[in-house]
């Protein structure tokens, strides 16, 4: 082969090499994803964002999401704040409590609430040796909540207040909902209040009994958990949390 026939020969190759690199080139920006972290406590108020992640429906709709665990609930807020998460899964009275005390949050997406025919899920679990069955055995008793001012715990001192015992008479400390097996065990505290599945976790390791299925007894039916990011992180990506929305529905 002459030269002259190499070079033709080589002119389309080069044009082909070159078309891919332009198709590349304009196809990476479709392929980018929007990074959001998303912070909740080991509870499954948040399932919907966790399935979202492990069958990639954030993937699929742009989002490059993964999911932050922390201990308290009550922490959540200073966690979206300080922008160490996006997005984050702080129960309503946490929620309300954050903004009330000036953080600039809002709720994007809602998570879970309450429902009568599922509330006996939410129990005041009593370790061993206690006798605890109703709200006045309560009283000067160490009971270990998953978040002071969270959800659990509004949820119990609502029902002490309805049946007549002044919360301050209990002692209520943070216990985060992995460690409440091994707290109860320990007798650091009487009693913890949770939620399935570590009520059915700790009734089989024989850690103790149910005392008080107090959410039951309330038959409420607000919400228990909201997606919350700053206002200024909603502004600022407005299709990220349009797809954030369409991807947990």
């Amino acid at each position: 082969m002459s030269l002259r026939s190499r070079r033709v020969a080589q002119q389309p190759v080069a044009g082909l090499v070159a078309g891919i690199f332009a198709v590349v080139a304009i196809a990476a920006p479709a392929f980018a994803q929007t990074k959001i972290q998303i912070g909740c406590t080991a509870t499954s108020d948040c399932a919907s964002a966790m399935v979202a992640v492990d069958d990639g429906l954030f993937a699929k709709h742009g989002l490059d999401a993964t999911m932050v665990r922390i201990g308290i609930n009550s922490n959540i807020p200073a966690a979206i704040v300080s922008d160490s998460v996006q997005i984050g899964g702080p129960t309503e009275t946490v929620f309300l409590l954050a903004v009330d005390g000036g953080l600039d949050l809002v709720a994007v997406a809602g998570a879970s609430r309450m429902d009568p025919t599922a509330n006996d899920a939410v129990a005041a679990f009593a370790r061993n040796g206690t006798s605890l069955k109703e709200a006045r055995d309560f009283v000067g008793k160490k009971v270990g909540a998953p978040g002071i001012g969270a959800f659990l715990h509004a949820l119990f001192v609502k029902c002490l207040v309805e049946k007549g015992v002044d919360p301050k008479s209990v002692n209520f400390v943070e216990v985060t909902f992995p460690t409440m097996n091994d707290t109860l065990k320990s007798g650091a505290v009487d009693a913890v209040l949770t939620a399935e599945p570590f009520v059915t976790r700790m009734t089989k390791a024989g850690t103790g009994y149910v005392a008080v299925r107090y959410a039951a007894e309330l038959a409420r039916t607000e919400p228990i958990i909201s997606y919350v990011a700053t206002r200024d992180f909603a502004r600022k990506n407005p299709e990220a949390i349009a797809e954030f929305r369409a991807a947990i529905a």
